[in-house]
Formats: structure tokens, C-alpha cells, sequence
């Protein structure tokens, strides 16, 4: 209780630590890259990310108890697309949710994957989207009457060469509508979150601002 997490990755090890509510350090602990991810689940941490080990990669989910002892695993093995950007707490579901790009069930190039695990590790279920190009999911929000609102980067849907792009998904995972977003060049969004009585995205454009690429914020 009173601690707070942050991760950081160095070469092939990622690094928990545990901060005190007082400033000081409490547990830390280092082991094989996942990726930086963070979120928290039933006093511990959670991370999500990608991992490349023995000539493979896949992306992988690890649950920690409060003083950074592994409780349990999830890895999948596949393709160079296999990452995880983003992972939460699904609010009164008890599941963990966590989504990036994967090139397993490709409708095209990488595609998004939203995958969601009880809290013993085992998966419920996992979803991709997307279309003919490399799409992929960053960031993921609880959307205020359920399921879960995710920001990426499309190449498949929109204006430009690449689009912001916002889906929206029911507490299952099924897409219930998307939209890309964006103009004529470059677009895409890395981060999405709760703001007032709607949502802000975050990314990057190449379409708007005096510079070659500019920070884009985008309320809906």
C-alpha cells in the first residue's frame, strides 16, 4: 500500500521499481525485456510489451504481486509485428486488458489487437482490426457506459498515408464503429483519455503547424 510504479527498459532488461508514498524506493526488480506498458491490477503492477528472445518475438503480459514478485506469464510467439503498447484494468470485469499490433491474424500487414486475460493470466478471448495495410492500437480507456475506447495509427482507412484512428469496443471486444482521422499527409495518434464529459487524443501531424511534424491534440 502507498506505492506507486515506474518501468524503464536498458538493453534486454526491463526494470520495476516501487516508490513509497514517502519519496523513497521500495522493491526493484529486473528481468527479460516486455516492454514498458505499465498498469496496475489488485495491488501490483502490470506490464505489456514485446519480447525477442532465442530468434523469436512475441508480445507478453506480467503480472507482479506489490513487492515485484512474477505471478504469472502470458506470451505469444509470432511474427516481427507481435508488441503490446498499452494495458489496463477492466473496471468491474476483473480482467486485464491490453492491446498493441499483432501480424497473427492478419487482415493485412500488422493489424490491432485488443487481448484480455482473467486474473490468473488465462485468456479470455483476442480480437484484431484492421484492413489492407499496417494498422495498429497505442493506447486504450474505459468509454464512460462501458467497453473500452483505443487510439492508433491507421494505414488502411482514411485521407492521408497514415491516419489517427479511434475505435470504439463493447466490454467483449467487438467493434462497434471506428473512425480515422486525420488530412492528406501523415497523422496518427499515440494516446487517448477521459476529458471533461468526453475524451482527448494525443499524436502527431504532419497536416497542421509550422513544423515538418507537430504534437496533435483532438477532442471528441
Amino acid at each position: 500500500a502507498g506505492q506507486t510504479y515506474a518501468t524503464h527498459v536498458s538493453g534486454q532488461t526491463l526494470w520495476i521499481s516501487a516508490v513509497t508514498s514517502a519519496g523513497g524506493f521500495g522493491p526493484v526488480h529486473g528481468g527479460g525485456s516486455a516492454g514498458n506498458a505499465l498498469g496496475e491490477f489488485k495491488g501490483g503492477p502490470v506490464v505489456a510489451g514485446r519480447i525477442a528472445a532465442n530468434g523469436g518475438v512475441g508480445y507478453m503480459v506480467r503480472s507482479f504481486s506489490g513487492d515485484l514478485k512474477i505471478n504469472w506469464d502470458y506470451l505469444i510467439w509470432g511474427t516481427v509485428e507481435e508488441t503490446l503498447s498499452a494495458v489496463l484494468s477492466a473496471k468491474d470485469q476483473g480482467q486485464i486488458v491490453a492491446v498493441g499490433a499483432t501480424g497473427l491474424k492478419s487482415h493485412g500487414g500488422a493489424d490491432a489487437v485488443i487481448v484480455r486475460l482473467t486474473p490468473t493470466g488465462e485468456l479470455i478471448a483476442d480480437h484484431a482490426y484492421g484492413g489492407s495495410g499496417h494498422d495498429y492500437a497505442h493506447d486504450i480507456a474505459h468509454a464512460d457506459n462501458g467497453g473500452f475506447l483505443v487510439a492508433g495509427t491507421t494505414f488502411s482507412f482514411g485521407a492521408g498515408s497514415s491516419d489517427g484512428w479511434l475505435l470504439r469496443l463493447d466490454k467483449d471486444g467487438k467493434l462497434l464503429w471506428q473512425r480515422p482521422i486525420g488530412g492528406a499527409k501523415v497523422d496518427g495518434f499515440s494516446a487517448v483519455a477521459p476529458h471533461g464529459s468526453g475524451y482527448v487524443l494525443g499524436g502527431y501531424t504532419t497536416n497542421e503547424g509550422n513544423a515538418s511534424q507537430d504534437a496533435w491534440l483532438v477532442g471528441v
